[in-house]
């Protein structure tokens, strides 16, 4: 006879030989047991009993997700352009000189910046100090002898002329001088850049 399966309503052919026994749906997946009114769902089976009080029990932990992966690099259709390299000089320093990789005016614009600036402090200290003096006090016109001057004694004298020109030759003096040497290094990096650009063309 046929039994419908008291879940899903799938049909199955059952004979007197199989009541007892336990099937399958293959349409459901449930657990029947086969009656001689029918089939049966099989009841769940119960769950584990506790553990005994005091005894471990081990639950599983399920990993940590991973963390997501990094988005990827858009490209944007060019690339970074490389290091700048300097052009090497050559082992011989004649060779380098006769072929201008070695300039000499660079060197030379250094040492006129440090000896201007070194001028421009001893002058404007001398000017600053040189400020401050003193000279004899007036006298009558009529006692012109060098003891009427003795005894007159002298005074302290600034000039504030003078100290103002020390100070500005001691501050601005070496400033002016780093401009100057500045525009004279300027156009030998220009030159250096360019060349550099021409031999990375050529290559």
């Amino acid at each position: 006879m046929n039994y419908p399966c008291p879940v899903c309503g799938k049909l199955y052919a059952v004979r007197p030989e199989h009541v007892g026994r336990k099937i399958g749906c293959k349409q459901c997946g449930g657990r029947l047991l086969v009656t001689a009114s029918g089939l049966r769902a099989e009841p769940p089976s119960p769950p584990p009993p506790f553990p005994p009080a005091g005894s471990t029990v081990y639950t599983y932990q399920p990993p940590p997700p991973l963390p997501p992966p990094p988005p990827p690099e858009m490209d944007m259709g060019y690339d970074e352009p490389p290091p700048r390299r300097r052009r090497a000089r050559g082992g011989n320093p004649v060779v380098d000189f006769l072929t201008f990789r070695l300039m000499l005016t660079p060197i030379l614009i250094q040492i006129f910046f440090w000896v201007g600036t070194i001028s421009c402090v001893v002058t404007g200290i001398g000017a600053m100090a040189g400020s401050v003096g003193s000279r004899p006090a007036l006298t009558s016109d009529e006692d012109d002898r060098p003891a009427a001057k003795a005894a007159a004694g002298s005074r302290a004298t600034f000039s504030v002329f003078q100290f103002a020109s020390g100070l500005g030759m001691l501050v601005f003096g070496p400033l002016f001088l780093r401009l100057l040497c500045e525009e004279g290094i300027i156009l030998f990096k220009i030159h250096e850049e360019l060349r550099e650009q021409t031999d990375r063309a050529r290559r």
